[in-house]
């Protein structure tokens, strides 16, 4: 269609294109024609942000409302984040996973400076507000305390709004000398919606934090609309530097003839820190807020057998519809594999951790028929651990019928038609459209089983070796209790860990030709395919070689595939490395060039290139190796 007739569409339509355009894409739409004017400026101003700074607010949101006065777009504004300036920020952003290291900042409240104690220093804010009379969330990105001015407009001109606090802090100190009311009244605000936090027993100043006790009980009875909490634990003074005497008791700021307590509402909960750290007791969670009204549940933090058991066996889930799980330890299987047995059914399941395939049986045989997502991503490198055979795979595809999204472990087989039948099994399931591959290149079945005392037992052959593949890859002295693998051993990790753009436009083709053979009336096309080389240089008996390291990290590319959203182009599929992979150091910061050995199993499989090509790459082994092709019909 061309540009010119794009003004003809229904507005609806143009809404819905404008949806999957860039910024840049929408401001030239914005220029074409008044009809795709509308609709661009209705995505552009969808969501707008403001920094908090004396000297750039008043003019950024005096600029913002003669914006919106011009083009007639401030009904179009649904999302307003505010955040700080940069160096008003804390340390610590929000992540997935992991605990923060004692001595790091601690994300707490900053003090106010003194001009933004008046309400002066918050009005500019505040008419930008009275501004947008369809706004739906503001999301307070700041560690700041939410200013009262602010939250009287929310009340007297947007009652509808949802307020986000995203860098929730609790100070005992000041809620005792002056702020007890300003801070009740925030809480108890209908426009409350969610909070994130972050918590530890005492911070690294030495201070008690009591951030945890204030946020759980303003769960209990005192927001009557917050819907969403996420808990961050880090490790604050854990070290006991500042003192290790015990905690002073919380006190409840809270007054219980105003507001009682009652079991919370919380729809969706995520506990989050360090997967090694101690979980906070979910049954003590479940008398907080109402469980059977939680719809997503995600524990990012290590879960014991004492509270796996409580979700096992006493937690009624009945309302849930999505739960990301990390599993520490397969000696909590059992109980693992009955949770999931008893949960209600799922949209969503993201297992991380220690899985083994129990889980797997049990996840499909209950829940696969509702799974929309699967995500089964397994750590560790255990030979029982949850790689997908081919079997499995048909097992997903044949149990679950309305599965869109999945990310799996899968073995690399030097790409022969085991491995292709793989990609092909995937491409079968019928509305499929995003998929993520964890390419399982270790051979950790290979020494694992040795006797380590036993420096006479042989390394295990292979009848397709060569002479010079039989013999022991020994370029490290290592110590007696390791066996080393085989020549053919190493040059096999190398062909499978290789993944350069062409073999992943292959993977991504066998499986999208997978499913253009297919007639279900359900199938869609795949959208995107993101592959990671995982476990190259394993070879099960808990070393690693370091000379072989640097090779591995260099061809173990990760991959992000996306077919191109434009109708006229659904044929292009657009291919970038994927965020994850970290560019290896260069040669400068190793030894030059390769050790013997590997670079006799290196150039065996990857020939050196001609002069003017080892030129251009300045002599480096880097611009030679190539990924070898799939296995064809």
């Amino acid at each position: 269609m061309a540009i010119s007739q794009l003004g003809n569409l229904p507005i609806e339509t143009l809404l819905r294109i404008c949806q999957h355009l860039a910024p840049d894409d929408l401001r030239a739409l914005a220029l074409t024609s008044k009809p795709c004017n509308v609709a661009a400026i209705a995505q552009l101003f969808h969501t707008i942000t403001i920094t908090i700074n004396a000297e750039s607010m008043r003019d950024r949101s005096s600029a913002f409302q003669q914006l919106f006065a011009r083009l007639s777009c401030a009904n179009h504004v649904r999302r307003l984040t505010v955040v700080d300036e940069p160096e008003y920020e804390d340390e610590y952003p929000w992540a997935d996973e992991g605990g923060q290291e004692e001595g790091e900042g601690d994300g707490q409240e900053n003090p106010p400076r003194p001009d933004e104690r008046s309400a002066a220093f918050w009005d500019p804010l505040g008419e930008l507000l009275q501004s947008l009379p369809a706004l739906s969330d503001l999301v307070w990105a700041s560690l700041r305390p939410f200013p009262p001015v602010l939250l009287a407009v929310l009340h007297r001109q947007l009652p509808s709004c949802r307020l986000h606090l995203q860098k929730f802090t609790f100070s005992q100190g000041k809620v005792e000398e002056n702020a007890t009311e300003e801070l009740l009244t925030l809480l108890s605000s209908p426009n409350l919606h969610s909070i994130w936090f972050r918590w530890t027993l005492r911070d690294s100043n030495g201070k008690d934090n009591h951030t945890f006790e204030a946020v759980t009980r303003i769960i209990q009875g005192v927001a009557p609309n917050l819907r969403e909490v996420k808990s961050q634990w880090y490790r604050g003074n854990s070290g006991g530097r500042f003192g290790t005497g015990p905690r002073k008791p919380f006190q409840d700021f809270v007054p219980e003839d105003r507001f009682p307590k009652t079991c919370g509402a919380l729809e969706r909960l995520e506990l989050m820190g360090s997967f090694h750290s101690a979980l906070p007791d979910l049954q003590a969670w479940c008398e907080i807020t109402d469980f059977e009204k939680l719809q997503s549940l995600r524990v990012h933090m290590g879960i014991d057998r004492v509270n796996i058991t409580f979700l096992a066996r006493d937690c009624q889930l009945t309302s849930l519809k999505s739960i990301h799980m990390y599993i520490p330890s397969k000696d909590i299987s059992d109980l693992v594999v009955e949770f999931l047995g008893n949960l209600p059914a799922l949209e969503s399941l993201s297992l991380d951790g220690e899985l083994d395939r129990r889980s797997l049986e049990t996840v499909l045989e209950r829940r696969g028929p509702s799974l929309r997502v699967l995500q089964l991503e397994p750590e560790g490198m255990s030979e029982t651990r949850l790689v997908m055979s081919n079997d499995d795979l048909a097992m997903i595809a044949a149990q679950c019928p309305v599965l869109e999204e999945l990310a799996v472990y899968v073995r690399r087989t030097k790409g022969d038609e085991r491995e292709v039948a793989g990609y092909k099994i995937l491409g079968s399931i019928p509305r499929l459209h995003r998929l993520k591959l964890h390419l399982d290149t270790s051979t950790i079945e290979l020494l694992r089983k040795q006797d380590p005392t036993n420096p006479e037992e042989e390394t295990p052959d292979d009848p397709s070796f060569s002479e010079s593949d039989r013999q022991l890859f020994n370029t490290e002295t290592t110590s007696e209790t390791h066996h080393q693998p085989r020549n053919g051993h190493v040059r096999d990790t190398f062909i499978n860990s290789a993944l350069d753009e062409a073999l992943a436009r292959s993977i991504f083709a066998v499986i999208d030709k997978s499913r253009a053979q297919s007639n279900s009336p359900q199938r869609r096309a795949l959208e995107e395919l993101v592959l990671v080389p995982t476990g190259g240089g394993n070879f099960g008996d808990g070393s690693w070689l370091v000379s072989i390291n640097n090779v591995i990290k260099e061809i173990s590319r990760h991959w992000h595939l996306q077919r191109n959203v434009r109708d006229d182009k659904r044929d292009e599929i657009v291919v970038k490395l994927h965020e994850s992979w970290e560019v290896p150091l260069s040669d400068e910061y190793w030894e030059p060039g390769l050790y013997e050995r590997v670079e006799t199993i290196y150039h065996n499989l990857w020939p050196a290139k001609e002069q003017e090509a080892v030129e251009r790459w300045k002599g480096s082994w880097r611009g030679e190796w190539f990924s070898f092709p799939l296995a064809t019909d």
